[in-house]
């Protein structure tokens, strides 16, 4: 996104967190591997517990994640957006329409062929 169209992009951790481990009270689903390279910095935050995100209910998740992206973006902008996206579609259904009519008037099928008469 940033190099193909400079939008800039920041990572946001939506689910599994500890907060919503301590808050939802997950039970832990296995101790964190000891060899595991990245064992030492998960333990030293996280602890020897593992938790797995579909602990949580798919509701719940859709909820979060709905959360998260609403807090990040401008909502009025995005329904302007949206709306503007109808009307261009309807703009172009109706020329289509009205493009293939005019080909149709001349004899020209869809498909760009002389209509057999």
């Amino acid at each position: 996104m940033r190099d193909d169209f400079g939008v800039a992009v920041e990572a946001v951790k939506v689910a599994l967190t500890g907060e919503q481990v301590a808050r939802f009270k997950l039970p832990p689903k296995m101790k964190a591997k000891k060899d595991d390279p990245n064992y030492h910095k998960f333990h030293k935050v996280h602890g020897k517990n593992a938790y797995e995100i579909e602990a949580l209910e798919p509701v719940l998740l859709q909820q979060l994640l709905s959360e998260a992206v609403d807090s990040v973006i401008d909502v009025e902008a995005f329904n302007r957006e949206l709306s503007q996206e109808r009307e261009d579609a309807a703009f172009l259904d109706y020329a289509r329409r009205r493009a293939l009519a005019a080909l149709r008037g001349m004899g020209i099928d869809r498909e760009g062929e002389e209509e057999d008469e």
